[in-house]
């Protein structure tokens, strides 16, 4: 899911670790996009992680957004919903 990849993003990067490209699928064309290109509608959840729903078109993302309670974010706005707790 696109939560639990932004999840493990954000640890492996807290690690020190760097990605060359993480993919994520385009919720309205259901096509492969650059995660760090992506737009995403953002919606806090009853649960740990908040649902997160990727887009290639920031349009697309902020109609869903809207639509569902949520919020558009960037990758790295949407990334930092996962940073890992300090040690």
């Amino acid at each position: 899911s696109p939560a639990c990849t932004l999840a493990g993003v954000a640890k492996f990067k807290a690690d020190g670790h760097k990605l060359n490209a993480v993919y994520l699928m385009d919720h309205e064309f259901g096509i492969k996009v650059f995660a760090d290109e992506a737009f995403y509608a953002v919606k806090d959840t009853d649960q740990h992680k908040p649902q997160v729903t990727p887009f290639l078109l920031k349009r697309d993302a902020a109609a869903y957004a809207k639509n569902t309670g949520g919020k558009l974010a960037t990758y790295e706005q949407a990334l930092s919903e996962f940073q890992p707790a300090s040690k």
